[in-house]
């Protein structure tokens, strides 16, 4: 099977909180205000410490997938979850990253995690159905692709939902979605998959206008 690879990266979102602060009673002297101030501020320096810290991590975990570093990639989003567990930003990118060196397990628990913390995150559908495909899951890849389009119906989603529905020998499907790559993103490929659902259904003429269409296009 052809391997899918896409590109999903997100804004860093940092997911933090604070604690729950005590109530002064009456009876506290100054000392203690005092005291209870010089703590308070303490947490805060190493609340925004972490979250500069993260943030670093997250963004050349970012800069390392686009440069296709991916082992670094990996690392770097790792550390940022680490400092924090509730990072979408490094979870998809681990995620994106994991796909990308063909490691489809670890990336179809990553990008869970993502739609545990963010349920309408289109990528990370689009993205778990990608490893799904790859590890020959296709049924649940095809139901990623179909929420990951109903979020986000762009040209990527459905040819990986298409190239799904070929794989399972469902043409009338696969060739329902080329049709709606080509109208939202004609390309060379996107004209030669199309003529091969067409052969597979035995319109050989579509088939012959499509394949001579992508080889204008690949000109």
């Amino acid at each position: 099977m052809k391997k899918f690879l896409i590109t999903v990266l997100t804004t860093c979102l940092l997911l933090t909180g604070c604690g729950d602060e005590k109530k002064s009673s009456p009876d506290e002297n100054s000392t203690q205000t005092e005291e209870k101030t010089s703590v308070t501020e303490n947490q805060r320096r190493d609340q925004k410490k972490i979250e500069s810290e993260t943030n670093f991590y997250a963004e050349r975990a970012r800069d390392n997938y686009e440069r296709k570093n991916y082992r670094e990639a990996v690392n770097d989003a790792t550390e940022a979850i680490r400092l924090d567990g509730a990072n979408v930003n490094a979870y998809t990118c681990r995620g994106t990253a994991y796909n990308a060196l063909g490691n489809y397990r670890d990336a179809v628990a990553d990008l869970s995690k993502v739609i545990e913390l963010d349920p309408n995150n289109a990528e990370a559908y689009g993205g778990r159905g990608v490893a799904l495909a790859n590890t020959g899951d296709y049924n649940k890849a095809v139901a990623d692709f179909d929420k990951a389009i109903s979020l986000k119906p762009t040209a990527d989603n459905y040819e990986n939902r298409g190239l799904v529905h070929g794989n399972m020998g469902d043409f009338k499907k696969a060739l329902a979605d080329f049709d709606k790559v080509i109208s939202l993103k004609p390309t060379a490929e996107a004209y030669r998959r199309r003529a091969q659902c067409h052969e597979a259904l035995g319109d050989n003429a579509k088939a012959q206008a499509d394949f001579a269409k992508a080889d204008e296009l690949a000109r």
